[in-house]
């Protein structure tokens, strides 16, 4: 598990998110849409 002060000190460096390892595809990629803007498609691809 990482530390709150690390993840406060990667965001302060410019990070948007964090996800702590491991993680589903699906959560990584809905963090992504979300950070970008984007449309999530109903199948998934």
């Amino acid at each position: 598990m990482v530390e709150q002060d690390k993840i406060a000190e990667l965001r302060h460096c410019g990070a948007n998110d964090f996800l702590n390892k491991p993680f589903p595809i699906e959560k990584l990629l809905e963090r992504s849409c979300d950070l970008l803007d984007m449309e999530r498609s109903a199948t998934g691809t």
